[in-house]
C-alpha cells in the first residue's frame, strides 16, 4: 500500500511541476486536503494531517514531493513514504535526460 500511494505522490508531484493544477487540486481535494488559496501560480492547502503547505510555479519536484508527503502524513512522513524521495528522485534524472 505504501508502495501504491508513493507512487501516487510522485505522479501528483510532476502533475503539479507541469503545471497541471487542475488535476493536482482535484486530487488533495478527494484524499481529504482542504485548499485554501489557489491561482494559476500557487496552491496553499491543509492536507488530510493537519499540516498545512504550499507550492509554487518554479518549486523543484524533490521541494514539492516534500511538503506534499508532510501535508499527507504529519511528521512522519519519511518513515509512512521511506521511499519517496529516491522515486522522485529518479523521474526527475529521467526526465533531464530526455
Amino acid at each position: 500500500m505504501t508502495d501504491k500511494a508513493e507512487d501516487r505522490i510522485v505522479e501528483m508531484t510532476f502533475k503539479f511541476i507541469d503545471g497541471n493544477t487542475e488535476e493536482f487540486a482535484k486530487w488533495l481535494q478527494k484524499i481529504g486536503a482542504t485548499i485554501k488559496r489557489r491561482s494559476e501560480d500557487e496552491i496553499i492547502f491543509d492536507g488530510p494531517s493537519g499540516v498545512g503547505t504550499g507550492l509554487f510555479k518554479g518549486i523543484d519536484p524533490i521541494n514539492a514531493a516534500v511538503c506534499i508527503g508532510f501535508a499527507v502524513a504529519g511528521p512522519f512522513w519519511p518513515f509512512v513514504f521511506p521511499n519517496l524521495l529516491k522515486k522522485v528522485e529518479a523521474k526527475w534524472k529521467e526526465r533531464r535526460k530526455g
